[in-house]
């Protein structure tokens, strides 16, 4: 339960307004939420783009930032942005 989002009975479950729960999002690890969605990342944190169509992977995930960043059409986001698109 790495949103907590409906789960007022997880032990993580803490409502302290919004703020604080869009920074706890942004907290969650984007490899995870990536995987999460069913997308194939590589062991080098790469993957192909799910927002362009390509043959080579140039999606980075960047996990000390807890963001991402295509090389081929300029996307770029955190964990947030990416499990809305």
């Amino acid at each position: 339960c790495y949103f907590c989002l409906n789960h007022r009975q997880c032990r993580h479950w803490r409502w302290s307004g919004p703020m604080d729960l869009l920074e706890r999002l942004q907290e969650i690890d984007i490899l995870t939420v990536a995987r999460d969605l069913g997308l194939e990342v590589t062991g080098h944190g790469k993957m192909l783009c799910p927002f362009h169509e390509e043959d080579t992977p140039s999606l980075v995930f960047y996990t000390t930032t807890n963001s991402f960043y295509c090389f081929g059409c300029g996307k770029s986001g955190n964990s947030v942005t990416l499990a809305a698109e």
